[in-house]
């Protein structure tokens, strides 16, 4: 595997050293030149499916890139290299050797490569953390269908006695006007016709 950078007056002994570093991080690090994998460490290497980090070196990286993130990552790089920009992350899906699909986090970040623009990136799998967001909005779209099934009046409240959300059943029963932005909705104007709150009120 090789790997040649343009660096102001580094020792042989500093680049030796900050290749094992990286060589050796749990965190998947390659750099791409003209869209080939030019360098990957052995983290990167298995997280694209493959046992040695050289059988990546000159591949494309599009090749392994899912179909919808193509322009994405092109426009993401081409600015990159334009404009020497400092690091930037954003989210992409990737095709493993093995057809496994995974979702990953990438950082790039501008550098040189044999006196060419290249891009030095960072990748860190989010699919855990994708599948419990998307559980999470499945649990908040389940719980509000159960809340708003629910035939008895049920509103919420703050501690300054406004309705901050209604179930179906309440906003019909009890007349309440559209959520607007900044609009106030007391509990006793609509539970007791009051402008304050009655005398005892559990509230």
């Amino acid at each position: 595997m090789t790997f040649q950078s343009k660096i102001n007056g580094p020792t042989e002994e500093s680049f030796r050293q900050y290749h094992q570093l990286v060589e050796c991080s749990p965190v998947a690090i390659g750099a791409l030149s003209n869209d080939k994998i030019v360098f990957i460490n052995s983290a990167g290497a298995k997280l694209f499916g493959f046992k040695k980090p050289e059988q990546l070196v000159e591949k494309s990286f599009s090749d392994f890139l899912h179909t919808d993130y193509h322009d994405l990552v092109r426009e993401h790089f081409h600015l990159i290299e334009e404009k020497n920009s400092k690091a930037v992350s954003f989210e992409i899906k990737l095709n493993r050797a093995d057809g496994k699909i995974i979702d990953l986090e990438i950082s790039a970040v501008y550098f040189d490569h044999m006196d060419k623009p290249a891009i030095q990136f960072t990748l860190q799998e989010i699919s855990k953390r994708i599948k419990m967001e998307e559980l999470f909005f499945q649990s908040k779209l389940d719980w509000e269908e159960t809340f708003h099934t629910i035939t008895d009046m049920i509103t919420i409240h703050d501690k300054d006695f406004n309705i901050i959300y209604a179930n179906k059943a309440a906003v019909e029963t009890l007349k309440l006007p559209s959520s607007e932005r900044g609009a106030v909705h007391r509990c006793f104007q609509y539970y007791h016709g009051t402008e304050c709150p009655p005398k005892g009120c559990p509230s």
